[in-house]
């Protein structure tokens, strides 16, 4: 890595470390005020692979505090990129929403036009900060952020799209659609298997 490279990736963890402290005492939202954690995204400054979910697990990110960990989505997420050997300081991961919604029962929910838009700066900045080549969006609310909101998971997922400023988007079904049971693991590695050979042409 030459100087210019050092440069690059000084700069850039400077500017994540000064979004993640914001990130970190945000207080946009008042029902995110109840315990969650603040989840910052994770990963390398120069990643083949930048991948978005949609919100911290109840069960995963927001006991741990890493996106995709600890639960089920989150295993399977890591044993897919240990399959396609995308180790982790290869890809960066991070999800829309910081902190996990939760329903009035404990549960996850589907977060509120709201809590989205309070949101919206942080992965932004994320983005701009980032600069993905690829950039993998998990799920439909992820998707619909980089090809509209009517789009079909079923039609998009595991094809490429080209993006005017975020480069190639390569849209997955979520990884708590294939553990629930709503999608095979088999096609879901073969997928992943599309985006290795992705990654490989870059």
């Amino acid at each position: 890595m030459d100087k210019r490279d050092n440069l690059k990736v000084f700069k850039c963890a400077d500017s994540l470390d000064q979004l993640n402290l914001s990130i970190t005492f945000c207080k946009k939202c008042s029902s995110m005020n109840n315990g969650q954690k603040r989840v910052t995204g994770i990963g390398s400054c120069d990643p083949k692979v930048f991948f978005i979910g949609e919100a911290p697990g109840r069960l995963g990110a927001d006991q741990t505090g890493v996106p995709f960990t600890q639960d089920r989505s989150g295993k399977l997420l890591r044993e897919m990129l240990n399959e396609i050997n995308l180790p982790s300081h290869e890809v960066y991961i991070s999800n829309i929403l910081k902190c996990n919604p939760r329903s009035s029962n404990g549960k996850n929910r589907t977060p509120s036009e709201d809590e989205l838009a309070n949101c919206s700066e942080y992965l932004l900045q994320e983005l701009i900060i980032i600069r993905p080549t690829i950039l993998v969006p998990l799920g439909k609310l992820a998707s619909s952020i980089f090809l509209g909101s009517d789009l079909s998971m079923a039609e998009v997922n595991a094809k490429i799209f080209c993006h005017s400023n975020y480069g190639k988007v390569f849209p997955l079904f979520h990884p708590s659609y294939v553990v629930r049971g709503f999608y095979p693991l088999t096609k879901y590695r073969q997928d992943f298997h599309k985006l290795e050979d992705l990654v490989g042409v870059q």
